[in-house]
């Protein structure tokens, strides 16, 4: 509807969709629970939960087959928190202004920077000067504007890289994107590359401010946390100057964090509710009523939607935590919120499974899981130290100091919080839990789709990666205190402190974005000019058999579904795979002398085909040309 208005009108338009599907409703749920906040905390807890509540409006909308009711959302909501006036949420007074503040802001700033720099977000799907869409070769953004595409027509979604079976992809991040596409009329590829995931970034941010403000109790290091969680990463900086290595250093130990949160995963949005649920913990530890304890509750469940892997990790550091202070402290207040979470998640995750039955065979192998080894191979000193006990007293050691990096100065934070826990203080055994757990898990168990050689089991590492940050800035705080005690200058302190902090953290980093920075987009504008035409004629749910130019231009362009796409092979079972992809490898040769398989079409319910010619093209019974300019035609199934 908008798709053709100016960047800024664009951005404008963005704005209100945020404010009146994100700020409004969450900010209408705290005023009428009456909740006592700051004004950041009001912000960032708004946002969230104005999003998440959205996002859901509009799923049982959609799955109730009345979309065009959820379009009086945004106005009821905005118009009754208008009418309020005067919320009853008691926001509490920040602090005055400080350079701390400056600090947040520049920490967002730098965020938002990134990503419009980086050819993944800003330089992707767009129109180029001469009118083809610019693509960059990588699948991640392909595979997330098509399910959002999806989900503006189809809810439960089929999955729309393999056309015809149930999507058992957790789709709650592109859940967002939809719901802005459908209510805004802003172009689903606009909000998958640009809008949505600077959207996602700044209330992350928020999130992990506010989390760490409490728990610092600074507004100085909260805001260094944030810049930690986000752009903090290893030591691969150091043999990856040493030895000149050219791949991105992020990735030299395979367990890189900052790499998911721009990358377009889904980890993304699921870091923002992790903290903002941690928040919310906080706040029923302070204040044990049903209204945190019910916040908190579905601010952690709704992970299940987002990263499941997280949302497994979080409830098993829940349980174990809970049940310690149960029996030993006789506190229960974690127990409850545990056992609420644990109802919701599994709800959410029943209606999931039920919705999917063909998804991917999940193998779960409990051993070694091959980090360690890795790490000292790269390292190049595997051969030099061989054996089990060679893997225990240097490897282990070796490869997490090298992959936890500045991290590991909060481990004894950490340690003493598992041993020594303190009664009150339920949720810092539970983060501690969370993560030395997630290291175990990760180190000793692998979790592959069937078929595939990816680990998940990675994720529970990176979890643990991001919330050792917590712990790592509370002793950088500690020293900052003792500096102080010295009568040193706060600005100097903090200089001594935190220069070196953020030098040690972020050269891998920096130097991760220097090499996703030259992914260069393709352009292609005779693929573009098949795709748009296309778009044009399709219908939402149409399935196209298309080469790889045109199919990812008309994923972008169009709600259509593809026989066999982007990251199809981990997400259905490995005979219905291998025998769908034998049928589109078939029709392809055949194409290219002439042929076309009209059997072919007809089991994979194609309606439309899109290709380069071939010399000779025969048409059979049922099947019409629509298209032929330049080297391309596009062909329709009719019968």
């Amino acid at each position: 509807m908008f798709r053709h208005l100016d960047p800024t009108m664009r951005a404008a338009l963005f704005l209100l969709g945020t404010l009146t599907l994100g700020y409004a409703p969450g900010a209408l749920v705290l005023h009428l629970l009456k909740r006592s906040l700051t004004p950041l905390e009001h912000v960032s807890l708004s946002l969230t939960l104005g999003l998440v509540t959205s996002a859901a409006l509009y799923w049982v909308m959609r799955t109730a087959g009345a979309p065009a009711l959820f379009m009086a959302w945004p106005v009821a909501t905005t118009g009754l928190l208008l009418y309020l006036r005067r919320p009853r949420v008691r926001l509490k007074p920040d602090t005055t202004w400080e350079w701390s503040h400056a600090a947040l802001l520049a920490v967002i700033a730098v965020g938002v920077f990134v990503m419009v720099r980086l050819p993944l977000f800003f330089g992707n799907l767009t129109v180029a000067p001469h009118r083809g869409l610019s693509v960059v070769p990588i699948g991640d953004p392909l595979l997330h504007v098509a399910i959002a595409h999806e989900l503006t027509h189809t809810i439960p979604p089929q999955n729309p890289v393999f056309a015809g079976a149930a999507l058992g992809y957790h789709y709650g991040a592109d859940l967002v994107t939809a719901m802005m596409a459908s209510t805004t009329g802003l172009a689903v590829a606009d909000l998958t590359v640009r809008f949505v995931p600077i959207l996602l970034v700044v209330v992350s941010m928020l999130a992990v401010f506010c989390f760490s403000r409490r728990w610092l109790g600074s507004n100085g290091f909260a805001a260094l946390t944030v810049f930690l969680v986000f752009f903090g990463e290893d030591l691969a900086f150091v043999p990856g100057l040493m030895r000149g290595w050219e791949f991105d250093w992020t990735t030299a130990f395979n367990v890189p964090s900052v790499f998911s949160l721009f990358h377009l995963n889904p980890m993304l949005p699921g870091l923002g509710l992790l903290f903002s649920g941690f928040f919310l913990l906080q706040k029923y530890s302070d204040e044990p009523d049903y209204r945190w304890l019910m916040l908190s509750a579905g601010c952690i469940a709704v992970l299940a939607e987002i990263k499941v892997f997280t949302v497994a990790h979080v409830l098993g550091s829940l349980w174990a935590s809970a049940l310690v202070f149960a029996v030993f402290a006789r506190r229960f207040e974690l127990l409850k919120v545990t056992i609420v979470t644990s109802v919701l998640a599994a709800a959410l995750l029943a209606n999931t499974m039920w919705q999917n039955q063909t998804v991917a065979h999940i193998d779960i192998m409990v051993g070694q899981a091959g980090y360690i080894d890795g790490a000292m191979r790269r390292l190049g000193i595997g051969e030099s130290a061989p054996g089990r006990s060679a893997l225990l007293m240097i490897g282990l050691p070796l490869f997490l100091i090298a992959s936890l990096g500045l991290r590991v100065v909060g481990a004894w934070a950490i340690v003493t919080a598992l041993v020594r826990p303190i009664a009150n203080e339920p949720l810092r055994f539970m983060l501690a839990f969370f993560v030395v757990t997630g290291i175990i898990v990760t180190l000793m168990t692998r979790i592959v789709a069937e078929g595939h050689g990816y680990d998940n089991g990675v994720w529970f590492f990176v979890h643990s990666k991001f919330v050792a940050w917590v712990f790592a800035a509370e002793v950088l705080r500690r020293w900052y205190e003792r500096l102080r005690s010295r009568r040193l200058a706060p600005v100097l302190a903090g200089i001594v402190i935190g220069v070196p902090a953020i030098a040690i953290a972020a050269p891998s980093t920096v130097q991760h974005f220097v090499v996703l920075s030259k992914e260069a987009a393709v352009n292609d504008p005779e693929a573009t000019a098949a795709a748009r035409f296309i778009a044009a004629r399709a219908l939402p749910g149409d399935v196209l058999l298309a080469n790889q130019p045109v199919m990812a231009r008309a994923l972008a362009l169009a709600p259509v579904r593809v026989p066999i796409g982007y990251f199809a092979d981990s997400m259905v079972p490995q005979d219905e795979y291998k025998r769908r992809e034998a049928l589109v490898l078939a029709f392809w040769r055949d194409w290219e002398s002439g042929t076309v398989r009209t059997d072919v079409l007809r089991d994979l319910h194609v309606r439309f085909v899109a290709a380069v010619r071939p010399g000779e093209l025969s048409l059979p019974p049922g099947v019409k040309e629509l298209y032929a300019k330049s080297a391309y035609v596009v062909l329709q199934i009719t019968e």
